[in-house]
């Protein structure tokens, strides 16, 4: 009558959506590595918030000016990012 729920829970976190949402939610930690090496400044001032399925790491910026300065600063960004993992493929920041 009762079923034991591993297997559905394993099941469950393999999946490819829900591996990329906690992946995103883990990048809060790595993310301020990152930045912290690019840009000191924007550490305290930016948050990744999600990972999509297709690999978009998607950043809140506290303001304009600094979502401008990241922009400039996007490629080297996206370098030190693709180094901690390959799942991302593109970075968008938004205010």
């Amino acid at each position: 009558m009762f079923q034991s729920i591993k297997g559905a829970l394993q099941r469950f976190q393999n999946r490819k959506d829900v591996l990329c949402e906690l992946e995103g939610r883990a990048w809060g930690k790595e993310w301020r590595d990152v930045i912290e090496k690019v840009n000191v400044s924007a550490a305290s001032k930016t948050q990744a918030v999600s990972l999509s399925k297709d690999g978009v790491l998607l950043v809140k910026v506290a303001n304009p000016f600094l979502l401008a300065e990241l922009r400039f600063q996007e490629e080297e960004i996206k370098h030190r990012v693709q180094a901690r993992s390959k799942n991302v493929k593109k970075i968008r920041f938004i205010s």
